[in-house]
């Protein structure tokens, strides 16, 4: 037999596959009962740590002495000699085990890419939980803010209304007074008139009316041009395009791009 082909003469466990093994058994335990190794055998090797096959194939010579640690039966024990018989050397090229040994290290790089990954993912999920906590804090104060202008303008705007109010209650007090003054002498004077008196008493009747009117043509008449009227306006600036334009341009969120430097 040449065996020049291969450099190396290596003791590995044996890739069993049995028909209607679980995925998750172990290869240990796949190949005993390939064997008809039973179950409560492959238990107590396994409580004694022997549960691997590189443990079962240096078992040897000491299997006596492992059967009877163990507690196993001769039955059982022939069976065991029989499956630890059965496990060969394999051989093994240099170069089918260092292709064998990249791809192991290749699955380790996957096996750390993926939690590289998962880490990154949960990064963003905390990211997106603590913005929005943010967000949520600044609007909300933002909100507040304009509550409490919305509240100190409309407070103003009464104090304002108020004393404007006031003033023009006072004025209309005035002329209302006036008003009734004034109808209450000409009242007087038209009686006065209506009522027949001698040719020599007239001079005095019109003195008296006229000296009544007078007094009527000196009271105070209320025109547009008067300062209460002319302030009784009410200016209001609330210019909502510039605080809407702001309010659309506030906050920015961005996906904070790492720039890949190239090497030239």
């Amino acid at each position: 037999l040449e065996l020049s082909p291969f450099l190396n003469i290596m003791s590995q466990q044996l890739h069993v596959t049995t028909v209607g093994s679980n995925e998750g058994e172990s290869e240990f335990s796949q190949y005993l009962k390939s064997k008809d190794v039973s179950v409560d055998t492959i238990t107590k090797l396994t409580q004694k740590k022997l549960n691997t096959l590189d443990l079962l194939r240096s078992i040897g010579d000491d299997l006596n002495a492992v059967a009877d640690a163990c507690g196993i039966d001769i039955i059982q024990k022939v069976k065991l000699r029989n499956a630890i018989n059965s496990l060969a050397p394999v051989l093994v090229d240099k170069e089918e085990m260092s292709a064998v040994l990249e791809m192991e290290k290749k699955l380790k790089m996957l096996q750390s890419s993926t939690h590289i990954v998962a880490a990154a993912k949960k990064t963003v999920n905390t990211q997106v939980t603590n913005c929005s906590n943010e967000i949520t804090a600044t609007f909300k104060q933002l909100h507040e803010a304009l509550d409490r202008r919305q509240t100190e303008i409309t407070n103003t705007l009464h104090v304002i209304a108020n004393e404007k109010t006031k003033k023009l209650e006072s004025l209309l007090e005035a002329i209302n007074g006036q008003t009734s003054e004034a109808q209450q002498h000409i009242n007087l004077c038209r009686k006065k008139l209506q009522t027949s008196i001698r040719l020599n008493q007239i001079e005095a009747r019109k003195e008296g009316i006229l000296k009544i009117a007078e007094e009527v043509a000196q009271m105070t008449v209320i025109t547009s041009s008067n300062e209460a009227i002319v302030n009784a306006k009410i200016h209001l600036s609330l210019d909502a395009a510039v605080l809407s334009k702001l309010i659309s341009g506030f906050g920015n969120v961005s996906a904070a791009v790492v720039p890949t430097i190239l090497s030239l």
